[in-house]
């Protein structure tokens, strides 16, 4: 069978990272790829462990410790979604934008769209999201390792500032003896820079996105903050948006931009 196009309007969050769509804020997705799929569920947790094209998953056999789910990516605009999370057709690449937070001296950062189906729904909640008769309801990449993902599968630790401070003030700890009486005033001076960076850091940051936040490089490291992903998905520079990006990038919250 040949594979489908199926164009879809989906809810997404008044913010990113946000539960509350309230706002009736929506983006478009279309999915080319197979009607439908064949799930290999794992039986103990009715989690998804293999994905096969309906069509063309005859030579797989299904492990005693699996069942077979049928998903008909056609049937709904939730399943089409679940068919772009887990589907071997995948979905295009989230743009990346440049994003003015932080010192001013200190280089910006970066996101993808957060506007984009990937960036917007938890793909847990597919992978996991079967009880065994029919499908929970899809739910919202929150930013957060939750308790029912205790092997922190799904995404990005639990930052809050709670872990910034603590981060930190590992790295304050770690960083006490770097200095020495015989060691020369300007290395000296470049740790005492460093250290002060760190404790101002929940200034320096307040209202960012944690997931935002960087530490300052120690004297002694790489700077791996400068500089903007790769060459194969390329940065919209803040002076390069269009109103469209624009409004997008409005979704972080506290007016960051």
């Amino acid at each position: 069978m040949a594979d489908i196009s199926k164009t879809i309007t989906y809810k997404i969050p008044n913010e990113r990272f946000g539960t509350d769509d309230s706002g009736g804020k929506t983006s478009t997705h279309t999915y080319v790829g197979p009607a439908k799929l064949m799930l290999h569920m794992c039986k103990t947790k009715n989690m998804i462990k293999e994905v096969f094209d309906f069509d063309n998953q005859s030579e797989q056999p299904t492990p005693a410790d699996f069942y077979e789910l049928e998903l008909d990516c056609e049937a709904s605009d939730d399943n089409c979604i679940r068919c772009t999370l887990v589907g071997p057709a995948g979905y295009d690449t989230p743009k990346v934008y440049e994003v003015g937070v932080g010192p001013a001296d200190q280089p910006n950062r970066t996101i993808k769209d957060p506007t984009h189906i990937s960036e917007v729904y938890d793909q847990n909640s597919v992978v996991h999201g079967y009880n065994g008769s029919s499908w929970e309801n899809l739910t919202y990449e929150t930013g957060q390792t939750g308790d029912d993902y205790p092997d922190n599968s799904h995404g990005r630790a639990n930052w809050d500032w709670d872990f910034i401070r603590g981060n930190r003030n590992d790295l304050l700890v770690s960083s006490d003896a770097a200095t020495s009486e015989d060691m020369p005033d300007a290395m000296k001076a470049e740790w005492v820079a460093y250290r002060q960076l760190l404790r101002d850091v929940p200034a320096d940051w307040a209202g960012v996105p944690v997931d935002l936040i960087a530490m300052p490089t120690a004297p002694d490291e790489i700077d791996t903050t400068s500089g903007f992903g790769n060459a194969d998905v390329p940065v919209i520079m803040i002076a390069d948006r269009t109103a469209d990006d624009d409004a997008i990038v409005a979704q972080l919250p506290n007016n960051v931009n």
